[in-house]
């Protein structure tokens, strides 16, 4: 766990290891605070970051989850030839959002792809609709 003070209000948070060097915000002011680069407390001299250029963290690599991926490949899926696809993006780019933060690449993306899924999703219904409304159409014109 990484310990720190919020510099707009001294609030004091503590977070897991994997959150080091994103953002977020503040749970008492709400202000956008970044997560030091800290040590785990469990770390030893030697199990240390690394530090130069290659220590940023954008350069090193995540140990996120693919469902933010997933979500918009199934989004997309769901939207040109399979519907329950969309589905499945709805439900995977809800769990995605949950674990990420707001602001992050990740979020982005399995929010971009739940609202493809919703679209998708809406327009199948819309389509359902009108074909009912147009066998119901065809069968009062027969009627007549």
């Amino acid at each position: 766990m990484i310990e720190f003070t919020c510099p707009h209000c001294g609030n004091v948070m503590r977070v897991e290891d994997h959150y080091a060097g994103r953002s977020g915000k503040c749970q008492q002011c709400g202000s956008s605070v970044s997560v030091p680069m800290g040590h785990s407390m469990n770390d030893s001299a030697f199990g240390s970051p690394p530090v130069g250029p290659y220590a940023h963290p954008q350069s090193m690599p995540r140990s996120g989850s693919n469902k933010p991926v997933l979500c918009l490949v199934f989004s997309i899926l769901g939207l040109t030839c399979c519907f329950p696809f969309s589905i499945v993006a709805v439900i995977l780019g809800h769990g995605a959002m949950r674990e990420t933060m707001k602001g992050e690449s990740d979020y982005t993306m399995a929010l971009i792809g739940t609202i493809i899924g919703y679209v998708s999703i809406g327009i199948i219904v819309l389509g359902f609709v009108v074909w009912a409304f147009m066998i119901l159409l065809s069968f009062a014109l027969t009627a007549v």
